[in-house]
């Protein structure tokens, strides 16, 4: 899962390689690496503490 602000080439959050588990590719902002979204990176061991969540508002 990723979210882009494209106008402004940022990635905002990203979530890649979601088996990958202590090795998923986990991010918030841009990434230094070879790509802006994280990919690639096997860094989500690199968090002590993971929690997602994911909040939804219903279009009117």
């Amino acid at each position: 899962m990723q979210v882009h602000n494209h106008e402004a080439k940022q990635t905002i959050f990203a979530l890649n390689s979601w088996k990958g588990g202590l090795k998923a590719d986990l991010g918030i902002g841009n990434s230094t690496g070879q790509t802006r979204d994280w990919t690639f990176m096997r860094n989500a061991d690199t968090y002590s503490l993971k929690k997602l969540r994911v909040l939804v508002r219903p279009k009117k």
